[in-house]
């Protein structure tokens, strides 16, 4: 594994550091004999998932810096062994600028300890410490709740004392004939912070039902189900566009959808923003579901969801269904509060307890560069947008009836290039169109009988890299001018070699099969004269990557299962993907998205925001934004979960 800090040995005087000026003995002597010294650091305090920073200042006498170093220890960031600073994961140590950098572990128990250390740059025995012990308070939420479906001791930890455990027996019923057959034993919990809720339901099944499987169609989806029913507006019925969210077994692990109750079968159930996430498992040894959902406080712009803001009780009940399917199977359900929909007279109110007593950063708001996407929510095949980063708010720039994919937007802005068909998996027909800002006009820049995608526009604007899927049957990589002229082939092998995008020093970052047999990050020459250098080593699949504005990192998702992810569709829908980036040398290495949802596409902004894809419901995404280090910044177009790709430049 890559070393994950930045570490720079002091070999000429440093800006930051404050080095006195030698007199009576002349120039290249000490006036004095005394180690350096380090400006003292107060204790810090810091909620775990926040970023911590640290500016340390040295003063020494001597004509020759003094080497800074230091060390870092924490239950969990280092195992509680005092770890070197440039050699522990996530940490950024600059000993050039003095700045210490790193986003505390969501789960770090606490207490940290950081020690400084300057020595004497001509006395090697001289040596000055500080140490800056750390109180890491307990993370919000989101950064601490782990939705996989297991309630965990740290969870269990977190929310003592600030929830209260309910425990209720639910009467099941027959949903072919309604009558009763028999009872189950459930149990809910409920905490609050300032942003979100955090359910988590366990309740009795004898039997695991997980048949759903994208692979089998038509086959047998036989599922398990829970259901959060709301009667937002309190007025005693759930009734059309009233809340529901919905936690499912799935074959390889399981789903959540955001919705809304709808009696019209001609009208879809799916909220239109989807928010919040679940996921359920099941324990074999106990007979036991647990699920947990993290559903946000506040209601999207549709006031489909409940608005638990206001004070005012929001009465709810959770719904069972046991090996629910199509017909021919004979599913059991039952409810909280009995299965009485539309009735809720008889529902209990949603507990609300006083929140946890956690913060968030700040929500980003992003002012510079184009931001480009894909979204079809207009159309079911697939628009361009470009969003209002003053309003996250959506401006449409393609209209037409074909389907687009792999918008790539160029760094002045002027153009985008993406892959379009008539239809989506009409595989024999993408071409490589571009639309220009002057004009509005899209122009097709590829005509064959391929498939062609994954455009990406040079840093002078003037080509265009993209892919073409035929001969062997893998992608190899071509380049063209922008208008179409001048195509020449790069790569021409049985290696997949795909998703490039340009560097800004003129090479291309690309994932390639050729070193390990799965997706790797690399980078090659755009003349494709030299092989590509490999950049990740592992038993995992890399893609999408995306160089930083400063040309120092490539951002990434990685499916962390070592399954080739194209051979199952289910474990491309369940198994996580992490948030990650490398550096264009390969040396460095930092995982910023890390949680047992799908995260996938990163893109990095002019002000080093990155925007990303979590997908948290299998009826839409969200596109969040975090910072370099992974800190959680909010969602970016916070109404619309129909975006399905972006490129910001």
């Amino acid at each position: 594994m890559p070393r994950v800090s930045r570490f720079r040995t002091v070999m000429a005087l440093l800006p930051f550091f404050t080095l006195l000026s030698c007199g009576g003995g002349g120039s290249g002597t000490k006036k004095s004999n005394q180690p350096p010294t380090i400006d003292p650091i107060p204790p810090q305090q810091i909620q775990a998932g926040q970023l911590l920073t640290l500016n340390i200042t040295v003063t020494d006498d001597g004509a020759i810096p003094p080497v800074v170093s230091g060390t870092i220890q924490g239950p969990l960031l280092t195992g509680g062994l005092p770890t070197p600073l440039q050699q522990t994961e996530g940490v950024e140590f600059d000993d050039v600028a003095g700045r210490l950098v790193l986003r505390i572990p969501p789960r770090e128990a606490g207490p940290l300890e950081i020690v400084f250390r300057a020595v004497d740059g001509s006395n090697p025995a001289l040596e000055s410490q500080a140490i800056v012990p750390v109180t890491v308070d307990p993370p919000n939420l989101y950064d601490g709740v782990l939705l996989d479906g297991i309630f965990d001791p740290f969870e269990a930890n977190l929310i003592a004392g600030a929830s209260q455990r309910t425990l209720a027996t639910i009467q099941m019923y027959d949903l072919t004939t309604y009558l009763p057959a028999g009872t189950i034993a459930a149990s809910y919990e409920v905490a609050t912070d300032a942003r979100h809720i955090y359910l988590v339901v366990s309740w009795d099944d004898t039997t695991e039902d997980r048949s759903f499987d994208l692979n089998v169609d038509p086959g047998p989806q036989e599922v398990d189900t829970v259901q959060l029913s709301l009667d937002q507006d309190d007025d005693g019925l759930y009734e059309d566009g009233e809340d529901r969210k919905l936690c499912f077994t799935y074959l390889t692990g399981s789903g959540y959808i955001d919705q809304h109750e709808e009696s019209n079968p001609a009208f879809s159930a799916d909220d239109p923003t989807v928010n919040g996430a679940g996921r359920m498992d099941y324990d074999p040894g106990t007979s036991t579901y647990t699920a947990e959902l993290l559903i946000p406080r506040s209601p999207d712009s549709d006031s489909l969801d409940a608005d638990f803001t206001t004070g005012r009780p929001v009465p709810f009940n959770l719904l069972f269904y046991d090996g629910l399917g199509p017909a021919g199977l004979t599913p059991l359900g039952g409810g909280l509060s009995d299965i009485t929909l539309p009735d809720a007279t008889t529902w209990a109110d949603f507990p609300q307890p006083a929140p946890l007593p956690a913060t968030y950063a700040p929500v980003a708001t992003p002012t510079q560069g184009s931001l480009i996407c894909i979204s079809n929510h207009e159309d079911p095949n697939g628009e361009i947008y470009e969003v209002d980063l003053a309003t996250g708010s959506l401006v449409r720039l393609t209209f037409n009836t074909r389907y687009e994919d792999w918008v790539s937007v160029s760094p002045d802005g002027s153009y985008a290039a993406y892959g379009s068909a008539p239809t989506q998996t009409d595989y024999n027909n993408y071409e490589i169109y571009k639309w220009e800002r002057s004009t509005g006009l899209e122009t097709a820049l590829t005509a064959n009988s391929v498939l062609d995608g994954h455009p990406g526009i040079s840093p002078d604007n003037q080509q265009i890299v993209f892919v073409t899927f035929n001969f062997t049957g893998t992608a190899d990589i071509f380049i063209m001018d922008r208008d179409g002229g001048g195509v020449v082939r790069i790569t021409n092998n049985s290696i997949e070699e795909n998703d490039p995008e340009w560097t800004k020093d003129g090479r291309l970052a690309i994932k390639s099969t050729e070193w390990t047999g799965r997706e790797q990050m690399g980078v090659m020459d755009a003349s494709g004269v030299n092989p590509p250098i490999q950049l990740t080593n592992h038993s995992y699949s890399d893609h999408d990557g995306m160089v930083s504005p400063d040309n120092r990192w490539i951002l990434y998702e990685r499916f962390e299962d070592s399954i080739p992810w194209s051979q199952d569709a289910n474990l491309t829908n369940s198994t996580p993907w992490t948030i990650r980036m490398v550096s264009v040398d390969g040396t460095e290495e930092r995982l910023l998205v890390d949680n047992p949802l799908v995260n996938w596409l990163p893109v990095m902004g002019p002000e080093e925001v990155t925007a990303y894809f979590r997908s948290t419901a299998f009826n839409g995404i969200e596109v969040r934004m975090i910072d370099s280090f992974g800190t959680d910044l909010g969602r970016l177009v916070p109404d619309q979960s129909q975006i399905r790709y972006i490129d910001w430049k």
